[in-house]
């Protein structure tokens, strides 16, 4: 049996990571101006995780 793990982060740490980033928008895409370009992102984890 695994133990169980608890999150790295709890609900309300997300929430203030995103609200403090978004709201400024991704300085990273508008400066290599591909923000009108369709994109895709793959996620992969080391070990058995719950999203």
């Amino acid at each position: 049996m695994m133990p169980t793990l608890s999150p790295a982060l709890d609900d309300h740490a997300l929430q203030q990571l995103l609200d403090e980033d978004a709201r400024f928008g991704d300085l990273t895409t508008e400066s290599l101006g591909i923000e009108a370009r369709p994109g895709a992102i793959r996620f992969f984890a080391r070990d058995p995780m719950t999203v």
